[in-house]
């Protein structure tokens, strides 16, 4: 079953549009159809209905141009969702604004948003410049990065500071894992030695990780570099309240039956 609807505001989708289900932005590109598919699966897992979402500012003597191709994009983006999906309600939907804007306003009315991860260019660093980075870092909401696809049935795996859990993360991590049927695995770790934790995560179904800026409108360095190095999708949770754990401790992680690694 589909739905259409197209808007032409800068304010966020109506709830008519947005249902408490999941997102996902599309653009065209492979990275972003990738996105698409992990979303539909995931939708499909947590029996909830998924929005395909183009954003883009259309005006004045391209409108009428970009116009269809905006609907055939999201034509290929629907027909590959209920491909991955098949009976899972979707819903396209047309905003004429920033995408940035559009996503990062959407992310606080649904369960999950997720947006695709190109690469582009030759930088250095591949996530600078990412409109998925700086939709992740500016939503409110839980936002899912999608770069590379992993296992469906691998586990999940919780990133903490070392000597901080976060429960959020923890939670999330649970809540992920569930419907998987697996348990989590908790990698504490300092942000720099996050890709070691992180190598062979191409087994593993999902990544959680805390936004945990120091700034605004930043991702934290855990959040970074699990977008850089795990082998899979990265879910990002807005920061909780970390827990100190003092070195030598007994855990709360070990209390709430979840393994560390």
């Amino acid at each position: 079953m589909t739905t259409d609807v197209v808007g032409t505001t800068s304010r966020p989708l109506p709830s008519s549009a947005t249902s408490p289900g999941v997102v996902v932005g599309v653009d065209g590109s492979d990275g972003s159809l990738r996105a698409v598919a992990w979303a539909a699966a995931e939708a499909a897992t947590r029996s909830l209905p998924l929005t395909v979402l183009y954003a883009a500012d259309l005006n004045g003597a391209v409108q009428d141009g970009d116009r269809p191709h905006a609907r055939r994009l999201l034509d290929h983006a629907r027909t590959t969702a209920l491909r991955c999906a098949p009976g899972l309600l979707v819903t396209t939907a047309l905003v004429e604004t920033d995408p940035v804007a559009a996503l990062t306003s959407v992310s606080r009315f649904v369960h999950t948003l997720v947006v695709g991860f190109g690469e582009r260019g030759r930088c250095a660093d591949p996530i600078v410049g990412s409109s998925a980075v700086e939709v992740a870092a500016r939503a409110t909401g839980r936002v899912v990065v999608v770069r590379r696809t992993g296992s469906v049935d691998g586990p999940v795996i919780a990133l903490m500071d070392r000597g901080h859990e976060d429960p959020h993360v923890l939670g999330e991590a649970r809540s992920a894992a569930g419907p998987r049927g697996t348990v989590p695995v908790v990698s504490v770790v300092t942000p720099g030695s996050a890709a070691a934790a992180l190598a062979g995560s191409d087994g593993a179904a999902l990544v959680v990780v805390s936004r945990a800026g120091g700034a605004r409108f930043a991702l934290g360095p855990l959040a970074r570099s699990a977008i850089r190095s795990a082998g899979c999708p990265v879910l990002i949770v807005p920061a909780g309240r970390p827990v100190e754990v003092p070195p030598g401790a007994p855990g709360s992680v070990r209390a709430a039956g979840v393994s560390r690694r």
